[in-house]
């Protein structure tokens, strides 16, 4: 089966940067039914075997039409970005930009992998042996298997920016970031915006990260750290600020080279172990949308709570409770007393001291009261009441 067109003809449909060294070219993915093409490194997909380029591959929504299990309206979700050109896209013209998306769980509709990636604190994912778009036996049938960590959520982008809109497209909500360098601006850009527009730059950079700690770090040249996906905008200077997502690197000085954005694919699959997914994913969503939600449209609502949360905390030095109409000064200490408990010390016959517990212990063993229910006494049985007649 020959390939719709040559691997070289159009950039990856993820990265969008031109990369020109043989491997890169040979691990080119093109979708033999809609004709998006992505770096394999790029998309998360470990390529088997040493066939290149890999002849027979589909995409997740292309696997998707064969069986529809999610939805068949292939759009992202958190974004505007939509290739309508779908002639050119099959025949690899430059000019097309075919959109490489994948199933979100939580909701069965599509994101960009990009958007995904780049918004990752807001967005889950959930690591899988073998994603659920995909049958086992297509995967042993080809020289490839699919990326091991899928989209669980997006819900979170929509709640924390529903007020901000795009820089560049003015469009609300969605996945969207600041510019990492623009300290005192509150603007954000639609991912898909700023890297269809010239001059605004989306790559990595290095936080600072101590070599002990293993996990997530990442050697680019000399430099060590934990990779962070970031986008400058045309104010700042980029060559020397940004990495490629192309940009070489590596786990240890000694170690494989692979391109920086598939080290952070490894960085979100491992982390997603270890997170919550599925209906308490869900659940722990809804809390804390509605909880900021909130707080957002009530700030007095939100002033009230962080007053009452300075306060020194009140309990009863008799029964321990925390909570009470009134609270009573205790002769003689700091502490107080319940509403409950200073009515019951008034009473001179009564034991303030006495817990809750051993009352309610004392009436639990206490034997049933006949009388609640028509019995007299011991001798009260039935047979004094019904005498049977002599035939």
């Amino acid at each position: 089966m020959d390939l719709p067109f040559y691997t070289f003809e159009r950039d990856c449909c993820i990265c969008l940067e031109h990369d020109d060294r043989a491997e890169s070219i040979q691990e080119m993915l093109i979708c033999s039914n809609c004709g998006v093409n992505v770096h394999a490194s790029c998309a998360g997909i470990a390529l088997l075997g040493k066939l290149r380029p890999i002849m027979q591959w589909m995409c997740e929504p292309c696997v998707n039409d064969l069986s529809p299990q999610y939805s068949t309206t292939y759009l992202c979700c958190v974004c505007l970005a939509n290739e309508q050109h779908t002639e050119m896209s099959i025949l690899g013209s430059p000019k097309a930009r075919p959109d490489y998306l994948m199933p979100v769980m939580e909701n069965k509709k599509w994101c960009h992998l990009l958007c995904a990636l780049f918004t990752y604190n807001d967005t889950s994912f959930r690591n899988v042996n073998s994603p659920p778009f995909f049958a086992k036996d297509t995967t042993h049938a080809f020289y490839w298997r699919p990326m091991t960590a899928v989209i669980e959520s997006v819900s979170k982008l929509f709640i924390d920016n529903r007020e901000s809109h795009c820089g560049i497209c003015n469009i609300a909500n969605g996945a969207m970031i600041k510019c990492d360098m623009c300290e005192e601006s509150e603007t954000k850009y639609h991912l898909t915006c700023a890297q269809d527009t010239a001059k605004y730059k989306l790559g990595f950079k290095l936080v600072s990260q101590k070599a002990s700690r293993a996990a997530g770090i990442a050697y680019v040249g000399d430099q060590l750290g934990r990779l962070e996906p970031i986008l400058v905008c045309p104010k700042h200077e980029q060559k020397n600020t940004v990495y490629e997502l192309r940009s070489m690197g590596s786990r240890t000085q000694s170690s494989e080279q692979k391109p920086l954005i598939s080290l952070f694919i490894e960085d979100l699959v491992k982390a997603s172990m270890s997170k919550l997914s599925g209906p308490q994913l869900r659940a722990y969503n809804y809390v804390t949308m509605v909880d900021k939600y909130m707080l957002q449209q009530n700030p007095v609502l939100e002033a009230t709570e962080q007053i009452e949360d300075s306060k020194p905390k009140k309990y009863c030095e008799v029964c321990s409770i925390k909570s009470s109409p009134k609270w009573w000064p205790i002769e003689g200490s700091k502490g107080v007393q319940c509403q409950n408990c200073f009515k019951l010390g008034e009473d001179e016959n009564h034991e303030i001291t006495k817990s809750e517990g051993d009352v309610l212990a004392r009436e639990l063993n206490e034997p049933l009261s006949g009388t609640n229910f028509g019995i007299s006494g011991p001798s009260d049985h039935i047979r004094d009441v019904y005498q049977p007649t002599e035939s």
